[in-house]
């Protein structure tokens, strides 16, 4: 077994076959997989003082050809917005972030759902009339729904049913919907 501690919150081990057998890490998919790796944290912890005794902790690990495995072992952060739920017979952990307001679009995402074509006609028609200039995109997902993305808040999206999206729904649009036009105020605002 080597370890080689990459900082204070990261730790790298490498296993071959025979530590692999010794430490019965062979099946690390048993009732608590931390059980498995309690030997190789402890060793952790005396030889290069990686400490996980106080820490959730994500593993990832990545099988060898020769029968090893590399682990990496990343300490997590104590985060108060979070509370842990465990669901279903495997105990699948999952998150649940509470939105923090005054954050929310700090990235500088500002994004509007719709359900209907019309209500994000109607929306852009009103930016258009009161003077907006600033960017705009309009979107479809492949569930029916529509996505306005603007450079500011405006109270018209939710006069006419839009919903604002947290500014992470970026990344799932630019990856998962269809661009249906750029500068979006101006060109849907003259057809509503």
């Amino acid at each position: 077994m080597e370890l080689i501690r990459i900082n204070d919150a990261k730790l790298k081990v490498m296993l071959d076959a025979s530590d692999m057998h010794d430490l019965s890490i062979c099946d690390i998919h048993k009732e608590n997989p931390r059980e498995a790796l309690s030997a190789i944290l402890s060793e952790a912890k005396k030889i290069c003082g990686f400490d996980t005794s106080h820490s959730r902790i994500f593993v990832q690990m990545y099988p060898c050809r020769t029968g090893g495995c590399e682990l990496y072992v990343t300490k997590l952060e104590e985060r108060k917005t979070i509370s842990m739920l465990r669901a279903g017979a495997e105990q699948t952990i999952t998150e649940h972030r509470r939105a923090d307001p005054g954050k929310r679009h700090a990235a500088g995402h500002v994004i509007y759902a719709f359900r209907e074509m019309r209500h994000m006609l109607s929306t852009c028609a009103c930016l258009l009339t009161s003077g907006y200039s600033g960017g705009s995109s309009a979107w479809k997902d492949p569930g029916g729904l529509f996505y306005l993305y603007l450079d500011k808040e405006t109270f018209f999206a939710g006069e006419h049913f839009g919903k604002l999206c947290p500014s992470s729904m970026y990344y799932y649009i630019n990856e998962h919907c269809r661009l249906l036009c750029q500068e979006a105020v101006p060109i849907l605002g003259n057809l509503a």
